[in-house]
This record gives structure tokens, sequence and C-alpha cells, in this order.
């Protein structure tokens, strides 16, 4: 049986506006103490929305529904169904792809990626935890995986959750009881479609993780050096590359940003793509500074008329600040610039309006005289 609470004048407003997230503070008298989903009402005991509660989370509610529907199999069969067919026109492009984006599809917290055969699904919050029966029947019924995953962590159904994917004319391997992102940079599929027009010459990959990005690159560039620290995210590299018959692919096992300020070497076309490195507002400046020198130092490596890429994957970096970026090292160095191309995240993490979470991948390439 569903909770009914009472919120706040305040929160009702902004629920009807669109706010998606609520503290407990907004709850007026009985909080309950047990997590699942919730009716919401104003201080009139009118319905305001439906919404995941969960007691252990700074996000106590989670807006499901603005109507007051019956929240049954069907109901989150739909969002399901919504969610794929928004996705429609990547499935002759890929294999692999974020099935489900939270608030941005409809169910708060649940997030669910399809790799060819195996899909993993992580729920973040214990509100959404109610419903994890329901989330795990309809990704058989609809999607019809051999194996199927869970927190990146746990098999709940099959045995394999290694499989191969593709991406393009690419192909990768994917563990889904490893890696990052629940086993994959789903979210970076236009940086790298984009690159492929891009970069040719001599091509840098600074921070490659899996190699993604350096094989849809490697075909039509002359040479591609791809840095990572991280050796097993290397060995993965590796294996992409040869998969896909790229012997132009040099890995290098090193810290990015000290390979970028001993870099010898020149090169045609530079990808930045380093960890988020802006999580809270008060980071914005040091995470800038980090861009500005790792600008500065990729320009001492980039021939004349190269192009540099930056990714960046912090949601409190705008693109804007980019282009700030791009503007500082233009005038620091003497090197005009132009903007060749501006991106975000794929269809698959939709942005969703009034949540400015939703859009926190931003990327931008500039050509430095």
């Amino acid at each position: 049986m569903r909770s009914s609470i009472i919120i706040d004048n305040k929160a009702a407003r902004e629920a009807k506006a669109g706010e998606l997230w609520f503290p407990a503070a907004s709850v007026v008298g009985r909080r309950p103490k047990l997590p699942g989903i919730a009716r919401l009402l104003d201080r009139r005991r009118r319905f305001v929305a439906l919404a995941f509660l969960s007691p252990d989370s700074p996000h106590y509610l989670r807006v499901i529904s603005l109507q007051d529907s019956t929240v049954d199999f069907a109901f989150w069969r739909e969002r399901f169904e919504r969610a794929l067919a928004r996705r429609k026109r990547l499935f002759d492009v890929t294999d692999a792809y974020r099935v489900l984006f939270g608030e941005s599809d409809g169910i708060p917290s649940v997030i669910v990626d399809r790799y060819a055969d195996v899909v993993s699904f992580e729920i973040g919050c214990s509100g959404a935890l109610s419903i994890r029966k329901e989330i795990i029947k309809i990704i058989e019924e609809l999607l019809s995986p051999r194996a199927i995953v869970e927190n990146s962590d746990a098999v709940v159904k099959g045995e394999e959750a290694r499989t191969v994917v593709r991406e393009g004319d690419q192909r990768f391997e994917v563990d889904a009881l490893s890696g990052q992102k629940t086993g994959a940079y789903l979210d970076y599929r236009p940086m790298r479609f984009a690159a492929r027009d891009l970069a040719r010459g001599d091509c840098l990959d600074a921070f490659c993780y899996q190699g993604w990005f350096s094989c849809h690159i490697a075909g039509f560039a002359k040479s591609v050096i791809a840095v990572d620290s991280s050796q097993p995210a290397l060995d993965a590299a590796a294996k992409n590359a040869a998969m896909n018959g790229h012997n132009n692919i040099e890995l290098v096992r090193a810290d990015a940003f000290e390979y970028l300020k001993g870099c010898k070497r020149k090169f045609d076309f530079i990808h930045l793509d380093p960890p988020a490195m802006a999580k809270r507002r008060q980071d914005i400046a040091a995470a800038i500074r980090k861009y500005e020198k790792a600008v500065s130092d990729s320009l001492t490596a980039l021939k004349p008329n190269g192009i540099l890429m930056i990714s960046a994957c912090s949601q409190k970096i705008t693109q804007r600040m980019i282009e700030q970026v791009f503007e500082s090292a233009s005038k620091g160095s003497g090197r005009p610039h132009e903007i060749v191309w501006q991106g975000i995240q794929d269809i698959d993490h939709p942005t969703l309006r009034g949540h400015s979470e939703s859009l926190y991948l931003k990327a931008g390439a500039a050509r430095f005289a």
C-alpha cells in the first residue's frame, strides 16, 4: 500500500513546476521510515505527485509522476517502451546503449545499459528498490538478454557477463562485471564519431581508458598514441585494437597530465578526456586551472593547424567554460583558434528540462594556427 504524505507549499509549487528531488524537510508532519512509493499531497490534502520515498537518502522524495496513476507492472513497462522508442535511431548504429537513464526516462535513479546480449542495471535509491522485480521482468521481456548484471558486481541471470558489442564499424569487448559506467562510456559516442571526421595524421588520445576512442580514429590516422594510467584499461585497449585490426595504436602507461607536460612528440590531433574535476560548484575554479594547464601543455605538442578536442564529464563545467579555456590558451600561446565542433552526450542519455544534472557531458574541438 502506498503512503500518503503532506509536503509544504513551496515543495508543492516546485513539484508542479518540474522539480524532481525533495529533502525530508519538505514533508509536513509524519515522515514514513520505510522505502517505497508515496502519494504527495499539499496542505489542503490535494494530490500533487507520486514519488519514490527513500528515507536513507538526501533526496527523500523523487517524483515519478504528476498524475495520480495506478503504479503497476504496466506503468513501468510503458516507461521502458517509451525509453526504447526514443533510442530507435541508434539501433542501426550500435547494440550498446543506455536503455534507461533515471529521471530523464521517468524512473528516477534506475540505470539500464544494454551490451548486445548482456544487460546491466543499477538502482540508486531504496525507494526504487521496491520495483526491482518488475525491472528485471521487463528487461527479460523487452530485451531477452543472455545475462543480466546488477550493480556491475552480481549476475542476476545467466553466467557469462562478457560480450562483444558493435559501434559503427568497430567492435569492442565489454565485461559488465567490471569497468566504469556499468561497463563502458556509452555517453561518449558522439565524441568518438566526431573524432573520425577530425582526426588525421599523428594523434594523441589522453586518458584513453579501454581504447574505444583510439580505435575509432585509428582507421583515419597515421598513428595513435593512447595514454592511460591503468594497466587493466590498457590491456583491454590492446584487445580492442587487435580485434579491429589496428596496428597503428601505441599504448603508453602514464599519468596523462605528466605525459603532456614532458611530451617531446608533435601531433596533428589531441584528445583530452580527464576524469571529472568539478563535481561541486566550489571545485570549478580549480578545475578550470587544470584544464588550462593541460591545454597549454597540449599546445606545445600540437602541430600548426592541429586540432585539440576536450571532453568534459563534469556537470559543473559548461560549454562556455570549454570555449573560455580555448580562448585563454589561444591568447597565452599567440596561436589563433577556431571552434570546429561542439557536442553533448548522445540521445540514450537524454537531458531533462529544468534538471541540470542530466546534462553533464560536454565537448568541444578547436583548430589552432
